[in-house]
């Protein structure tokens, strides 16, 4: 029931999700990411989620074509099942574990075949996945020529290089159990190995001040749109 009252509580016209619609005085603000994560108040979205609909709204034909897309650990269900109500795009979600996803399957062994999405959606999933680059080689494999694929990571801009040195205490180098490295600067690199054409797009910095802080932004996150070349 609170998280039912919430928007009726804190509604305002302070903010605004892009996600669902929501208005509000503030965003939740979580405590152990204070400066840049902050939650809405209706559909939990944090700010990564709010940058990428704003792009896949503004900047791809997601709402118009007639797509097959993939969306991978569907965290946020308001998100996910906004996505799978547009009428244009045949929405398949999967997840290792998560039962809300349609699919269960280990990211390096896709059981789909090649060339079978014309979309992909992979937000914060990478690492976690021990072998990235098999990942990342998986996610070309299924995508089709001309296709294009969000592939959002976090990213430590001060590090030139990945570090992902096997350590005893996770929570206490990557700041959780399940991660297993830190992304660099050379992040764009990888996803290159892997056979993409790959534009590292600051979309934040397109948008006004105003709106930074209405959608309740992080200033520093990329859009790593990622494309398999048709030939």
């Amino acid at each position: 029931m609170k998280r039912l009252l919430r928007p009726i509580r804190y509604r305002g016209r302070g903010v605004e999700c892009p996600c669902c619609g929501g208005r509000f005085r503030r965003f939740v603000v979580l405590p152990e990411y204070a400066e840049t994560e902050h939650a809405c108040y209706r559909c939990d979205s944090y700010a990564r989620h709010r940058l990428v609909w704003l792009y896949l709204t503004r900047e791809t034909d997601l709402l118009s074509a007639p797509l097959r897309l993939l969306h991978l650990a569907p965290s946020d269900p308001m998100y996910a099942e906004r996505l799978r109500a547009l009428p244009n795009l045949d929405y398949v979600s999967a997840d290792l574990e998560d039962p809300a996803a349609m699919e269960h399957w280990d990211i390096t062994a896709i059981p789909h075949p090649d060339a079978s999405f014309d979309a992909i959606l992979c937000s914060h999933v990478l690492e976690h996945v021990r072998d990235d680059r098999r990942a990342m080689a998986e996610l070309h494999r299924i995508l089709r020529p001309g296709g294009w694929a969000l592939i959002q990571s976090p990213v430590d801009s001060a590090r030139e290089t990945t570090y992902e040195e096997p350590v005893d205490d996770p929570t206490a180098v990557f700041g959780q159990a399940d991660h297993v490295r830190f992304y660099g600067r050379d992040y764009p690199d990888r996803l290159r190995a892997a056979g993409f054409e790959v534009a590292v797009e600051r979309y934040v910095e397109r948008l006004s001040p105003a709106e930074r802080g209405r959608y309740g932004l992080d200033p520093v996150e990329a859009v790593h749109c990622c494309t398999r070349p048709a030939s």
